[in-house]
Formats: structure tokens, sequence, C-alpha cells
């Protein structure tokens, strides 16, 4: 492996203190650079945060969605990033 592996957290926003504590979990693993996960908190302000989540999920080896019926019924949750990582899934870009 070349470099830590890097890891794209999907989730919707009722569920950030979720994704705040597996990001804890994580921790150890960034320490050790196995894993540079991303998560939306990481965005900067003033950012077109479309496009530097749709890079940032691109650019990912491995996605990991927090499903819950929050993300389910989030729009841009479900219709746009759980849809484009399918995608590109398929195309054996990356892992879901």
């Amino acid at each position: 492996m070349a470099g830590p592996l890097r890891l794209f957290l999907s989730y919707a926003h009722e569920d950030s203190s979720v994704a705040a504590e597996l990001r804890n979990h994580l921790a150890p693993l960034r320490h050790e650079k196995i894993v540079r996960d991303w998560y939306d908190h990481d965005l900067v302000a003033g950012s077109d945060w479309d496009t530097e989540i749709k890079q940032q999920l691109e650019s990912s080896a491995l996605v990991l969605f927090l499903v819950s019926s929050d993300f389910l019924a989030s729009s841009y949750a479900y219709e746009r990033e759980l849809a484009h990582a399918l995608d590109l899934h398929k195309r054996g870009m990356l892992r879901v």
C-alpha cells in the first residue's frame, strides 16, 4: 500500500455526533498513517462544497456510509453521495 488509505465518511447531518464518534475510533489508524479520513466537517468556509465533496469522494479508496432513517431521508446523502459512490464502486474505482 502506497500511503494511507483514503476514506470518505458519508452521513446525514442529524447523525453528526455518531460521525464524530466514529472519527474518534479511527484516530489510532490516522496516527499510524493507515487511513486518511475525510468528512464534510473538513470543508473550508467559502469553498465550493459540492465540488469539494465530489472530489473527495472520487479520490477515496473506501466510502463508509452511516445509514440511518435520516440518511435515507436526505436527498443529498442518498441521491448524490450514495448513488455516485455506488457507481464508482461498480466501475471498480472504490469500495463501499
